[in-house]
């Protein structure tokens, strides 16, 4: 009688467990969907920067749309004892609504100064500053991951996105 008990105890939690794995399989389904109605690209840029004593001008301005290439964001070199940021110009442009999350790394990334979320739609501006009292030369990357969205789901799910 104890194993009859003990087999219904397992049979009833391999079937709970079922149920659950289940219940979650059907609730990612629509974030499945929302993500697969996103278009996304990743452009990467390599920016550099010499820290030097001698004071150099460094401003310029660097063009990117939604399909963007290249991989400027040289800084050039600037004066160690300088007060103000360095800073370049990304120009965005997209006839939808966008959403761009911004990451780097390599030893250029605590110094550069960026909003890691943007949320657009038509044309917008995005600064990334340098600024540093150290002298030395900074190189990394930072990458920018473009969504765009296929459809109207794409779009809610990209406006939900903008919020975390």
């Amino acid at each position: 009688m104890d194993i009859e008990k003990e087999l219904d105890l397992d049979r009833n939690k391999k079937i709970i467990a079922g149920l659950v794995g289940l219940t979650a399989l059907v609730g990612l389904v629509p974030f499945v969907i929302a993500e697969t109605s996103v278009e996304t690209q990743t452009v990467e840029f390599n920016p550099r920067a010499n820290v030097t004593s001698d004071p150099v001008n460094s401003s310029e301005n660097v063009s990117l749309g939604v399909a963007p290439g290249g991989n400027g964001l040289n800084f050039g070199e600037l004066p160690i004892r300088s007060t103000k940021q360095a800073r370049k110009t990304v120009e965005l442009n997209s006839d939808q609504k966008a959403l761009i999350k911004i990451s780097s790394s390599g030893n250029v990334s605590e110094f550069l100064v960026y909003n890691d979320t943007v949320y657009f739609e038509g044309a917008e501006q995005l600064e990334i500053g340098f600024t540093t009292l150290e002298r030395g030369y900074y190189e990394g990357e930072l990458k920018m991951k473009i969504m765009t969205p296929r459809n109207r789901i794409g779009k809610k799910w990209i406006e939900l996105r903008s919020y975390f």
